[in-house]
């Protein structure tokens, strides 16, 4: 399939009237008026696309060469952080604020009292001399609720271990549970650390207390399992073969007695990160800005950059500065469409000849520096610009020599627009390659292979 044959009717070099009706060209006059307000149209888009120029008594340095004289502020001036430095500033300063724990007191009182009382009837009632079977329905009967949470098993572990042992063992092994129990309220039961993995910061303020959160016990992990850990090490429990018997014992008297403050917490990071100050530098009048004979650095570059844009400022609040601000952005434009259109009246007359071939042209132009515009108010990256495509499609769909010179044209705007010479260059030798890669497509088989092309050569 040709791609020319994939334009659209406008690309017509004629007006269609209708199915069965023969297409009328415009009349020299009709296109004369066309041309002029198409290129008014471009100039007026150029230049409202056009940045404010960079003061010309603000010298442009690179980083690593030397300063041939001294700079001095000419007047009070400050020196931003970007916008990246800023946030991270912002980041670091709110991983400072640990996060905001509460305790709820009556939680370890609680669960340490029932588990006494349950412990008091239980244990008596295994030691009394009787079947198993019996005790353990009595249990199921005292203690329905610690008994049903139990399996088969742990009760059984526990009924054979307290059974047969001495008065001094089961006193031995209350206490033990009740410590175990103990240092872990004592520290502290969060229902989990998943949020505390999300925070910026490890750390949790306890009271007036700082500590990190791995400190921390979670009701999830030690109901899990991770319990067993602190009972194994006692030998009273673990000699007698008990740790998952008590595990399952001791997960009943679990609880959470910590809770995250997370609006408290919320509006200490807020404040703190509405405390970095955005200002990284402040000028007074006369300040040396940079030393003669001094290696420019990346501080230097910040400083007359911000110095530019205040002086921009300034000039742009004047209207005689404005007004010549817009001619030259105006002239700048106006002399590449000239250059260009000067290039198609005299060498692509087919070209010239047709209004919707021109449009398109103007198309291509205004989309491309409205996207370079974007991209540099917004200080995103310059190879985003799309100036080899704006060339493929001219060279496709027109041809080649007119896809390389308005590759030519995009690119010297596109470095008036971002000021730098070396993103003209970029822009236009890129152009370049993807008007030799594309030059002899005519069908959908030959693009897909000039695109596979330009990415093995990628």
């Amino acid at each position: 399939m040709n791609l020319r044959q994939l334009a659209p009717s406008w690309l017509s070099p004629a007006r269609s009237k209708g199915p069965g009706q023969t297409a009328e060209p415009w009349s020299h006059s009709t296109i004369g008026v066309f041309r002029l307000v198409l290129s008014v149209t471009v100039i007026a888009l150029l230049t409202y696309f056009s940045p404010y120029q960079r003061p010309h008594n603000i010298p442009q340095l690179r980083i690593g060469t030397t300063a041939l004289e001294s700079i001095r502020a000419p007047f009070l001036f400050h020196v931003p952080k970007s916008s990246s430095e800023l946030s991270q500033e912002r980041l670091e300063v709110e991983a400072s604020i640990p996060t905001v724990l509460t305790r709820l007191e009556p939680v370890s009182r609680i669960q340490l009292a029932r588990f006494d009382s349950v412990f008091s009837i239980m244990a008596p009632a295994i030691r009394v001399q009787m079947a198993d079977s019996l005790k353990q329905r009595y249990l199921q009967r005292a203690l329905p609720l610690v008994v049903g949470s139990l399996s088969v098993e742990a009760l059984n572990t526990l009924v054979t271990v307290l059974s047969t042992a001495s008065e001094p063992y089961v006193d031995d092994f209350g206490v033990v549970c009740r410590q175990i129990l103990s240092t872990f309220y004592t520290t502290g039961i969060i229902d989990s650390k998943k949020n505390l993995k999300a925070a910026p910061t490890s750390e949790v303020r306890l009271g007036k207390r700082t500590l990190d959160s791995g400190l921390l016990y979670s009701e999830e992990s030690l109901k899990q399992g991770s319990m067993m850990n602190y009972i194994a090490p006692y030998r009273t429990i673990a000699d007698r073969d008990a740790v998952e018997a008590v595990h399952e014992l001791l997960t009943i008297f679990i609880q959470p007695d910590l809770r995250i403050e997370v609006e408290e917490t919320a509006r200490l990071r807020n404040e703190a990160r509405s405390g970095v100050a955005s200002i990284k530098r402040l000028y007074a009048p006369d300040d040396t800005i940079i030393e003669k004979n001094a290696t420019i650095t990346q501080d230097h570059i910040e400083a007359l950059d911000a110095l530019a844009e205040r002086v921009a400022l300034q000039e742009a609040k004047n209207p005689i500065k404005r007004l010549l601000q817009v001619v030259s952005s105006a002239t700048i434009a106006a002399f590449l469409v000239f250059i260009f259109g000067y290039y198609v009246a005299t060498r692509e007359r087919a070209i010239f000849d047709k209004h919707s071939q021109l449009l398109l042209l103007a198309l291509l132009t205004v989309s491309t520096a409205a996207i370079g515009s974007y991209l540099k108010t917004n200080e995103l990256d310059v190879f985003l610009v799309p100036t080899p495509l704006a060339a493929m499609l001219a060279t496709i769909l027109l041809s080649p020599q007119t896809g390389l010179i308005l590759s030519f044209a995009l690119a010297l705007f596109i470095g008036h627009i971002f000021g730098n010479f070396y993103v003209a260059l970029i822009c236009a030798l890129t152009a370049a390659v993807a008007v030799y890669t594309v030059r002899h497509v005519r069908h959908r088989n030959q693009f897909y292979r000039s695109i596979n092309g330009r990415r093995v050569q990628v």
